[in-house]
């Protein structure tokens, strides 16, 4: 099979054998992505991308273990997701079956428009949850890096690239945009609201980072930013 399939809230495509799935997967629409999943399974299917899953619970687990009996014998279904989805499979004992593998993404992604900012959000969040960081630290980071990734789309140019690492106790962010323009010194220090023109994405990100830096060459403005420990 190939091509893509929308069910209630959650999308459906498949590229050779990686099967992608977006959006929410519950109670409502659970029948639907597992009947999906063990047709491309049995025909092929053996990678599935769950990164861009934003709501997985029990629904998701019963679609999931219902595509991997598709499996032929001797198969493997490999399998990558974002943090929480990742922690609802291991509290389930889903890592420990035969025949599947379950990697929780890295943050490396491209952000070209909004959509894709949305899914940089949720990853950011995602990976800073499997890092270790409560839900309130998680969800700094989330906003932080949307409201940077935000302000490359806006003031410079697509592609922004998101990555992510740990150094040492801390966990570090860098958003990479394809303007090159240099931002002006005080850019995130001051708040001016009474101005018309007024923006707080990069004052905002400041507030909810240790330390956040930014430098501009060869066309690229890079924005780095470091959060604490929780």
């Amino acid at each position: 099979m190939s091509g893509s399939f929308r069910a209630t809230r959650c999308t459906v495509s498949r590229d050779g054998t990686t099967l992608t799935l977006a959006g929410v997967i519950d109670e409502g629409n659970r029948a639907e992505i597992a009947d999906r999943l063990v047709s491309e399974v049995a025909a092929g299917a053996d990678r599935l991308d769950l990164t861009a899953v934003t709501v997985f619970g029990a629904a998701g687990v019963h679609a999931l273990l219902r595509g991997h009996r598709a499996l032929p014998a001797g198969g493997r279904l490999r399998v990558t997701c974002g943090a929480l989805t990742y922690r609802v499979l291991d509290m389930c004992g889903v890592l420990k079956l035969d025949g599947l593998t379950v990697t929780p993404a890295a943050l490396d992604l491209t952000v070209i428009d909004y959509p894709t900012l949305d899914r940089a959000r949720t990853a950011a969040r995602d990976w800073a949850a499997h890092e270790g960081y409560p839900a309130a630290a998680a969800a700094d980071v989330m906003v932080a890096v949307g409201e940077v990734v935000t302000n490359g789309l806006i003031h410079g140019a697509a592609p922004v690239r998101v990555r992510g690492w740990r150094a040492g106790r801390v966990l570090v962010v860098q958003v990479d945009d394809a303007g090159g323009r240099p931002l002006p010194p005080d850019a995130g220090f001051a708040l001016r609201p009474s101005a018309p023109d007024a923006r707080y994405g990069l004052w905002l990100a400041r507030r909810l980072t240790e330390s956040l830096t930014t430098h501009s060459a060869a066309g690229t403005t890079t924005v780095r930013l470091h959060f604490p420990a929780p």
